[in-house]
């Protein structure tokens, strides 16, 4: 079981106070559980003797509730017809909303966890930033309700399945059919007489990079009221009916430059798709150009099937985004256009001030790539790799 503490942290990073690290633990765990991996108490007793019984029992009173239980019917003007999933904090159950005649998504804070009122704050929270957007590209919420001690929010019912579900079928395809297209897109564009390998090649990274740049369009759509979402990543973006890659789970959202988790040192997120100053846990605010990072780092998961840093430990893989360059994408499938490994790197840069200023300006160069025309971003030369190395070593 992965072991993420206070000691994953980069040398320079303050302490975490502890109650935020134990809302980081406790994250990191439930992610662990939905991925499928046991939960072993009592090595988190061993690993955190100061935090660990606090840590156990809100896992254990969590976790109680991804056992098969008795659905609830209704829960206020909702009509319960199916869980369709979990993680965070929460349980995500299909409904009906009876007064609008129709399917929504319903997100309910379970009573074992409602008990916790920084966990329901950070749920309000979500709702309230979330409710502040609409776009296209972001999973809209609807309303936000108390049913006896239960807080629940609705949002858009999205027919589809997330950028994760979709990554994680094409790693289990044959090597030569791995593809993030839908299975019918396929099969039609190969079936074509005129179809050439190289054409289908390009027509699915078009398709691609027109997808992230309608996440970027949302994320920026975020960004211009403020909001930085913190937490982009695969499971976070789901691709609809109609293709679009749309943003999802604001859970760790924040205003910009408001009560920023770093401040305190805390490192809420998912530790692949962090941004180097994420990473560094720096007492300074995020920005919304840790975003565009982290859309990055899903680019890249979803060009190479594989996210561009990973060590066997949180510690490990903290100390490769912080200290290393990713390993080229052409390096790793030759296939990928060098424009979109480009777009990928630029996004990917440890200083912020090296990425796309904006994610709409991500998003102008990912449709440029789309187009055929040139596109803006640059590779960086040797002597920037070694300076930026250089700069990486001496703060550190």
């Amino acid at each position: 079981m992965t072991r993420p503490d206070s000691t994953s942290l980069p040398p320079d990073a303050p302490r975490e106070d502890p109650e935020d690290r134990k809302d980081r633990l406790f994250a990191h765990y439930v992610d662990l559980f939905n991925s499928g991996a046991p939960i072993d108490y009592e090595e988190i007793l061993a690993e955190h003797p100061d935090i660990g019984r606090e840590l156990v029992d809100d896992l254990r009173a969590f976790l109680h509730i991804e056992k098969p239980a008795p659905l609830p019917t209704t829960l206020g003007d909702y009509r319960i017809l199916k869980r369709i999933g979990s993680g965070g904090m929460g349980v995500v159950y299909e409904a009906w909303e009876v007064s609008m005649d129709r399917r929504v998504a319903l997100k309910v804070l379970p009573p074992a966890v409602a008990a916790d009122t920084r966990l329901v704050t950070r749920f309000v929270r979500e709702a309230k930033l979330a409710g502040k957007l609409s776009h296209p590209n972001v999973v809209p919420v609807y309303a936000m309700g108390l049913a006896g001690d239960t807080p629940y929010y609705s949002m858009e019912f999205v027919e589809g399945e997330t950028l994760a579900g979709r990554i994680a079928r094409s790693k289990a395809a044959p090597a030569e059919r791995r593809s993030l297209a839908p299975e019918a897109d396929r099969a039609e564009e190969a079936a074509r007489p005129d179809a050439h390998p190289d054409a289908v090649d390009l027509r699915h990274y078009a398709d691609l990079a027109l997808a992230f740049a309608g996440a970027a369009d949302g994320l920026q759509h975020a960004h211009g009221k403020g909001i930085v979402h913190r937490d982009i990543k695969p499971s976070n973006l789901i691709i609809d009916r109609e293709g679009r890659l749309r943003v999802l789970d604001f859970g760790l959202a924040r205003f910009e430059g408001q009560d920023s988790l770093t401040m305190s040192g805390d490192m809420l997120g998912t530790v692949m798709y962090m941004s180097p100053e994420q990473a560094m846990a720096r007492r300074i605010p995020l920005d919304h150009r840790t975003d565009i990072y982290s859309l990055g780092a899903t680019l890249y998961e979803a060009l190479a099937l594989r996210p561009p840093f990973l060590g066997k430990t949180a510690q490990e893989t903290l100390s490769q985004i912080v200290l290393r360059d990713p390993a080229p994408l052409r390096a790793l499938n030759p296939r990928i256009p060098r424009d979109l490994e480009t777009i990928a790197a630029k996004c990917l840069r440890k200083d912020p001030a090296d990425r796309y200023g904006t994610a709409e300006a991500a998003a102008q160069d990912l449709r440029r790539f789309a187009r055929g025309d040139p596109i803006e971003a640059r590779p960086q030369s040797r002597w920037e790799k070694l300076a930026g190395r250089a700069r990486r070593h001496k703060v550190l």
